[in-house]
């Protein structure tokens, strides 16, 4: 465990340099003056008479004290040795203020500047991996494992605290009774053999922890998503079902852990009451010290005892929270092996840039799942201002060649070229922000349609977003709110109809001035009206972009310069709407059986 809390202890110096060192420095010099406050009430004790003259004057506490006072040209009467102590418990006051500032900022901004580079790591990584991942998981890492660790580094930094204090209260009790301070330190040693058990325990469920939260996350994140399945489906009683066993696993592992340290705790305040009447009962009847030294002793013993609590309960804190250090190191590392970001990198090195898109290619592209080929050697070309429909029945592979089209997906074999650039060797990044992309399912922030359609591109005026809407046919619905743009449109779109998201979608994907436009089963959940609306508003851009329009419903596409037609993963057909009905093949086929259906 030591070997686990310097790596936190590094890792937060790497975060946040010379604050650490600070920190530990007021840390040491708080516990002194700690120790230097109790050990002034010695003096203050003989000095009122509750100490034997001839004892007070040999004893090492009382003589070190005379010889620095003496040092400091002062005489020790009762109202030097209170304004000391006054002076003393301030500046204590002080420094404990200012130590408790700088911890709290510290580990808030150490668990900060964790969640911000999970996040990085999250948006920077590849597709695949990506959608390899659970939401829920992800999440649970950011909201959950990160605060864990700052627990994890307030209780080594509280542990460090009281070992410091210990020390100094240990040295000052040898300073007045060592035989005391011996027997001090075997019941202590025997309290920390007692609570080692214990110790464990907490170890292995703080190891579990994790995993369990992760469960109730993902969990959750799942059967919230899917609310209105559930509800349509009368799942109610399945859902909470799910949930409610991962609840009690997480209930478990939570009340053991919170109970063990106070099994710890109870000890303590057991043995510590039986310490001071053992000290108390052997310094009167053998040890023959005076008064104050008792005094000095009870209060050191009063005060001793709660560290010792306070260093067992801090080391189960660490041992409770300190696994979630090693689970996002983890998390950290196989993302940043998976990041798309390296290969960002390495073509700006090479000075390859994406330039206004002329001509997008593909020659010989092949796409694997794991062994299952998705896209096999797939050859396109796409000339500037074209608009280009992909069709295909589910599983054709026709989502995995826009997202290689996008540069979320690399080929295993072929190439994919942006105007002569290989894409591979592109700034992913340069590319991108010429692509205005509108997804399957729409997605919409919790945010006013202004700033939905602003989202990519943050700085756009009022103008341009208002000419987005224009072009995307929400200008007019959007001003006959009551609130205009600033009108809220719910979690995920909610309070819009279908048509009205994707208007917004096609707004915020216009509001980028892209030189192509990507559309991924743009009117899939539309009814044939505001399938109608939303193709309008698409062929009047024709000759001002390039569009790429993946459809399953093959309406979408008939005016489409060039129809590539898809079939487990291989173009098997193309050209126009009517070359491609006429040849009674493929697309054909696809034509009538859909004609079928929505007769029937």
């Amino acid at each position: 465990m030591v070997r686990q809390e310097l790596s936190i202890l590094r890792d937060v110096h790497a975060q946040s340099g010379y604050r650490l060192w600070l920190l530990l420095i007021l840390l040491v010099v708080t516990g002194i003056s700690d120790g230097i406050s109790m050990a002034l009430l010695y003096p203050l004790l003989n000095l009122i008479g509750m100490g034997a003259p001839a004892p007070a004057a040999t004893s090492n506490i009382g003589v070190g004290f005379q010889h620095l006072a003496s040092w400091f040209g002062l005489e020790l009467t009762l109202t030097s040795v209170s304004l000391i102590l006054i002076v003393s418990f301030f500046i204590q006051g002080l420094l404990f203020t200012a130590q408790n500032w700088l911890l709290i900022d510290t580990q808030k901004k150490y668990v900060a500047a964790w969640q911000q580079r999970l996040v990085k790591d999250f948006i920077s990584v590849d597709w695949v991996y990506f959608v390899s991942k659970k939401l829920g998981q992800l999440v649970n890492l950011v909201l959950v494992e990160c605060p864990r660790l700052g627990a994890a580094f307030f209780a080594i930094l509280q542990l460090i605290v009281a070992v410091v204090v210990l020390a100094i209260y240990l040295s000052i009790a040898l300073i007045v009774s060592w035989k005391v301070t011996f027997c001090l330190i075997v019941a202590a040693a025997v309290l920390f053999l007692f609570a080692r058990p214990i110790r464990r325990a907490t170890r292995y469920y703080g190891g579990e922890i994790g995993q369990i939260n992760t469960d109730v996350s993902t969990t959750l994140n799942e059967v919230l998503s899917g609310a209105k399945l559930i509800k349509a489906s009368a799942g109610e009683e399945k859902a909470m079902a799910l949930v409610s066993e991962q609840i009690d696993r997480q209930r478990t592992n939570l009340t053991w852990s919170a109970f063990l340290p106070t099994t710890i705790r109870s000890g303590f305040e057991f043995a510590g009451i039986l310490t001071i009447l053992g000290v108390v009962f052997y310094s009167l009847k053998f040890d023959q010290i005076s008064a104050a030294q008792l005094l000095v002793i009870i209060a050191l013993v009063a005060r001793l005892f709660p560290r010792l609590m306070h260093i067992q309960q801090f080391h189960s804190t660490v041992n409770l929270c300190a696994p979630a250090y090693v689970l996002l190191r983890s998390v950290h590392e196989n993302f940043a092996a998976n990041r798309e970001i390296n290969r960002q990198m390495a073509a700006r090195s090479t000075g390859a840039r994406a330039r206004l898109p002329a001509a997008i290619s593909a020659r010989n592209v092949t796409v694997h799942y794991g062994e299952k080929p998705i896209l096999c050697d797939v050859s396109f070309t796409i000339a500037p201002g074209q608009v280009i429909g992909i069709v295909g029945r589910s599983g054709a592979g026709k989502s995995t060649l826009i997202d290689t089209i996008l540069g979320l997906i690399e080929p295993n074999e072929g190439e994919l070229a942006v105007d002569d650039v290989i894409l591979r060797e592109a700034d992913l990044a340069a590319w991108r922000s010429r692509i205005g992309y509108v997804s399957q399912e729409t997605f919409l922030f919790h945010d006013t349609i202004a700033n939905n359609i602003r989202w990519s591109v943050s700085d756009a005026s009022m103008e341009s977003v208002r000419t987005a809407a224009k072009v995307a046919g929400l200008d007019g619905f959007a001003c006959s709110l009551p609130q205009g743009y600033d009108t809220i449109v719910g979690d995920r779109g909610v309070k819009l109809s279908g048509g009205q998201r994707q208007r917004v979608s096609l707004a915020r994907a216009l509001v980028r001035q892209p030189t192509v436009l990507v559309l991924d089963e743009p009117t899939s959940a539309l009814d044939s009206v505001s399938e109608k609306e939303i193709m309008s508003v698409i062929n009047s851009l024709r000759g001002q972009i390039t569009i790429i329009i993946v459809a399953h419903r093959l309406s979408t596409v008939r005016d489409a310069d060039l129809i590539y037609v898809l079939e487990h993963g291989r173009i098997v057909e193309q050209g126009s709407w009517a070359a491609l009905n006429g040849r009674k093949a493929v697309f054909h086929n696809l034509l009538q059986s859909q004609t079928v259906s929505e007769h029937n």
